[in-house]
């Protein structure tokens, strides 16, 4: 999470960690924590993640159609 948070030179790391959590409380993303190190989270999409960018590409290809 920390590299994700590094990533947006533009941003804060707090900004960045904030909008994931928010992310995450919207069901759109979850963390999963490593089976060695429990410090290390990985950022994983979630099927809700899936259908509303299936969704978003459909109203652009009608958008741009």
């Amino acid at each position: 999470m920390l590299e994700t948070m590094r990533t947006t030179p533009d941003m804060s790391p707090s900004t960045v960690h904030r909008r994931l959590k928010t992310l995450r409380k919207k069901g759109l993303l979850h963390f999963d924590i490593d089976a060695q190190d429990n410090r290390i989270k990985y950022i994983v999409k979630t099927d809700l993640t899936d259908r509303y960018f299936a969704h978003m590409g459909k109203c652009m290809d009608s958008a741009f159609a």
